[in-house]
């Protein structure tokens, strides 16, 4: 194995435009610092099932880095989205009957649908489609009447995966959703960066327990705040939910304190509460004490910008240590975490962690130290130390613990 420094390196990723201009080739660049081993990841065989994707993809330049003029990329309008559904459905004219569609995921992202198309996939290709386990509408411009109309005919298919984020969905938008979600196969429900409230919330929590719902995520809606989070715990410990994304849903000590006091009895091993930030310090140690020491399902922790501050992260500290502290993977970024935090994680060396971000937080040299002396004797395999404040002595500390770390394991550090 070869040890791999990437800081001046540019991937690019595979997505690429030409510019009607100049013919030139644009890419979206990504950069990467990191030290890591150089082993390669095999490539995912096929799995040998239709996938049917028009999504636009983003980020990508608005200007030719060449010749400087802006770069106008192709999109489906209305008239486009009918004939590109009729075509999928086998359909030319209404009265024609449909063949059976050979699709198992359908991604038609970011493509300015309304509901005229919304109904066409509801009532001409999802009857046809007996395979497709995978629907991704999101970011189109759907109005409450369309979802009602997707809502009634969803549960005679397979479908386990649903986006709909991003569509601007109310809590009325919602509630025909929700009464229909028992009847369904879904297992994956995404409702992120939509308007719902904790009205919408109270709408949708009675029926999860009787779905088969295992990953919800319901983040970027604002109006959920300390209410709908404490609705949605009320029925958290009878529902299939494992993983559970609140991000940046505007709640609080008191919306965490009511979903702590359930956690241990759900099923939730993956949990997303980042920008969140009146959560506070108070809020973490409360989460710490009373939720994840006994909390032994729980894997992963998401909790960017928070306000966790040092006391926050000394709290999550003291509880890595307890056997039945089960946590793998661990988010701090963006948290005000000095010295005085990383000095608390070096005390426990991590704990089973494997996946520990501390990025965006004040560490200096002396933090940063301490952090890799408990990197070299700890599991993890990944640290991300990104935008920090130490200089080249932390970077040789890094640097020197990747040296160490990686004669008994594959590993990876970022700054």
């Amino acid at each position: 194995m070869q040890l791999r420094n990437n800081a001046s390196r540019v991937n690019h990723t595979t997505r690429s435009n030409t510019c009607p201009n100049c013919c030139m080739p644009i890419y979206a660049p990504q950069a990467t610092k990191s030290l890591e081993d150089d082993v390669q990841t095999p490539q995912k065989e096929c799995e040998g099932f239709e996938s049917t994707y028009f999504s636009r993809q983003r980020p990508l330049p608005t200007k030719c880095p060449v010749c400087k003029n802006p770069i106008a990329y192709p999109q489906l309008n209305e008239n486009q989205s009918a004939v590109l559904l009729g075509r999928l459905s086998g359909i030319s004219k209404p009265s024609m009957n449909s063949k059976v569609l050979n699709l198992q995921a359908l991604n038609l992202n970011e493509n300015l649908l309304t509901d005229e198309s919304l109904e066409c996939i509801s009532t001409r290709i999802l009857p046809v489609s007996r395979g497709l386990l995978k629907l991704d509408l999101k970011g189109n411009q759907f109005t409450a009447d369309g979802v009602k109309v997707l809502a009634h005919h969803l549960p005679p298919t397979n479908i386990t995966h649903l986006n709909l984020s991003g569509i601007k969905l109310t809590d009325s938008g919602l509630q025909p959703l929700a009464r229909c979600l028992n009847l369904t196969s879904l297992r994956s429900l995404i409702l992120a960066d939509n308007l719902i409230t904790q009205s919408g919330i109270g709408s949708l929590a009675p029926y999860l327990p009787d779905t088969r719902i295992a990953v919800l995520d319901l983040g970027c809606n604002q109006g959920i705040r300390d209410q709908g989070l404490a609705g949605l715990s009320a029925v958290l410990s009878r529902t299939c939910i494992s993983e559970l994304i609140l991000a940046e849903c505007d709640f609080g000590f008191q919306g965490l304190q009511a979903l702590t006091k359930v956690l241990r009895k759900s099923r939730i091993s993956h949990l997303k509460i980042s920008r969140n930030r009146r959560i506070g310090d108070n809020g973490i140690k409360y989460l710490s004490e009373y939720g994840l020491k006994n909390c032994e399902q729980l894997t992963q922790l998401h909790i960017r910008a928070v306000n966790a501050l040092d006391a926050g992260c000394c709290a999550l500290a003291s509880v890595l240590a307890s056997p039945r502290c089960s946590l793998r993977v661990l988010d701090m970024r963006d948290n005000g975490i000095t010295n005085k935090g990383a000095f608390a994680l070096n005390g426990v060396g991590f704990g089973l962690l494997e996946t520990v971000k501390l990025g965006e937080n004040d560490i200096t040299d002396r933090g940063v130290e301490a952090l890799a002396s408990a990197f070299v004797r700890s599991r993890v395999v990944e640290l991300s130390l990104e935008d920090n404040k130490f200089s080249d002595v932390g970077v040789d500390a890094l640097v020197m613990a990747f040296e160490q770390a990686r004669r008994g394991r594959m590993v990876k550090i970022t700054w």
